[in-house]
This record gives structure tokens, C-alpha cells and sequence, in this order.
């Protein structure tokens, strides 16, 4: 039994290391004065795209991601089209994913405060 949850713990790590080399990032820098951003692009079917942002600890960061046909939703399974979360020092990292199996539009608007 041991063995077998020390296969399944391996090929679960080398899963995650191949999934996350072959997800988009792509960084967001706001304008010298502003507090937002907003980002438009596609994603193909099922998709991942993570999005980088600096930001000082502390900070609330707030997003809201739209797409046409309601396919693109942020990364964590609620089906969430908006997310806040407090901000750490550096890098704070947002992402989406297309649920459906076409290709779709989409716009991510970013908030600092």
C-alpha cells in the first residue's frame, strides 16, 4: 500500500510539473498613476493563462475577468468571475481558464488598493 500511494504521490508531482511548463504567463504592469489595468486576449478550449503582478504586501488586489459566451472563469473550481484577495510583497499571480472547447475572447481588468 505504501508503494503504491509512493507511485501515485511521484506521478502526481511530474503531472504538476508538466502542466504548470506549459501554462501562459503573462505580466501585467499598471500605468505610473493608476490603480488598474485591464488585459484583452483568447484562450483556446480549456486553456490556462496566469497573470503576474507586482505589488506591495498588504495591498487588496481585486479582478474581474469577462468573456462573450461566460466560458472564462478564474483558476480555483467556484466558477467565480471576480476575485479579491489580500497582496503579498512581489509577485502575486491571478489565473483563468476557459471551460469550453472553443476558442474565446476574454478581458481581465486588475485592481490595486
Amino acid at each position: 500500500m505504501k508503494k503504491a500511494c509512493a507511485y501515485f504521490a511521484v506521478a502526481m508531482l511530474l503531472t504538476a510539473i508538466f502542466v504548470s511548463d506549459s501554462v501562459s504567463q503573462t505580466r501585467i504592469r499598471f500605468v505610473r498613476g493608476r490603480t488598474s489595468a485591464s488585459v484583452s486576449g483568447y484562450l483556446a478550449g480549456n486553456e490556462i493563462r496566469k497573470f503576474l503582478l507586482s505589488a506591495r504586501g498588504g495591498q487588496t488586489l481585486s479582478a474581474n475577468v469577462s468573456s462573450g459566451n461566460g466560458c472564462v472563469k478564474f483558476l480555483g473550481g467556484d466558477d467565480s468571475t471576480t476575485a479579491s484577495f489580500t497582496t503579498i510583497r512581489g509577485d502575486n499571480e491571478v489565473g483563468i481558464i476557459n471551460d469550453c472547447r472553443r476558442r474565446t475572447n476574454y478581458t481581465l481588468t486588475v485592481s490595486i488598493y
